[in-house]
């Protein structure tokens, strides 16, 4: 083990010294590889986006029954709205939990691909 000496550039500052570390050699074409396969990570299918649709299209479903429909009772007509504003509420919920799900998965992908461009930035000549 090599002794460690540090370094003073002012009063504040103190630069130590990098510790060894282990590493494992590997072949540029290996590396660009990893890279590709990581840049060309798909999505995956994102449920909350069909279920978002599925409760929009619900919902205006009851809209086209409630203004062409002829309901007997108010309780009914209430009952249509209240659907309909519920439908509403869940299918805005689930698109906004598959954007962010989206978004999520994205940035991961991302963040190794720009760490390994990092390290790589190390070795460029």
């Amino acid at each position: 083990m090599p002794t460690e000496t540090t370094y003073r550039i002012a009063s504040e500052l103190e630069i130590i010294p990098q510790q060894t570390k282990r590493a494992y050699p590997i072949l540029v074409t290996e590396w660009n590889h990893i890279k590709e396969r990581i840049g060309s990570i798909k999505e995956n299918i994102n449920v909350f986006s069909s279920i978002g649709s599925a409760f929009i299209g619900a919902a205006a479903a009851g809209l086209i029954s409630l203004f062409s429909g002829d309901y007997s009772s108010e309780t009914k007509r209430i009952i249509c709205i209240a659907s309909i504003i519920v439908s509403l509420f869940l299918g805005t919920a689930a698109f906004f939990i598959g954007k962010k799900q989206q978004e999520l998965q994205k940035e991961r992908a991302q963040d190794v691909k720009m760490y390994m461009e990092q390290i790589e930035g190390r070795y460029k000549e």
